[in-house]
């Protein structure tokens, strides 16, 4: 059964547009923290406002952030069904790989553990909203056909 690209990329898309609010929220939340973490790490970072290219690199990355959440929803529908729970699932699959990756930077010492392990629980419940969302949007294509979930081992199908 084929992916539906065209329904990735629009729920992707309305994912990673829920993803871009959300991320302004935790922005809004962590603020002052975040200005004593780069206060502490190079005070020159607060001279500037961001640029139009890191607003942009900074969307991109989260409608990026909004496919891939629609796309592991869509390859894990035949296995566990379309809905909310699948949703969920595909939320905290996508939620958990980045954020072990984004707690790099407390690895590196960029930032300090509290606030990184902080940060990344604020981006919880955004994630799981965005991949809701997503899922509401994504249909399987017309022609496909759902392949019927696995119910248990059975010695006599495997060769």
């Amino acid at each position: 059964m084929a992916i539906n690209l065209g329904r990735v990329i629009a729920g992707g898309l309305a994912a990673g547009a829920v993803r871009i609010l959300g991320e302004v929220a935790v922005r809004a939340i962590f603020a002052d923290s975040m200005r004593a973490q780069l206060i502490r790490l190079n005070p020159a970072l607060l001279a500037a406002a961001p640029s139009a290219a890191a607003i942009v690199e900074g969307v991109t990355i989260q409608l990026c952030f909004g496919i891939a959440v629609v796309f592991i929803y869509a390859a894990m529908r035949p296995r566990f069904g379309a809905g909310p729970g699948t949703a969920i699932r595909a939320g905290l699959t996508l939620w958990s790989v980045a954020s072990l990756a984004y707690l790099n930077m407390a690895v590196a010492g960029i930032f300090s553990w509290g606030f990184q392990i902080a940060r990344v629980s604020a981006t919880l419940v955004p994630t799981l909203i965005a991949a809701y969302v997503g899922a509401l949007l994504y249909k399987e294509a017309e022609s496909a056909t759902r392949a019927e979930p696995r119910t248990g081992y059975s010695p006599a199908t495997t060769a």
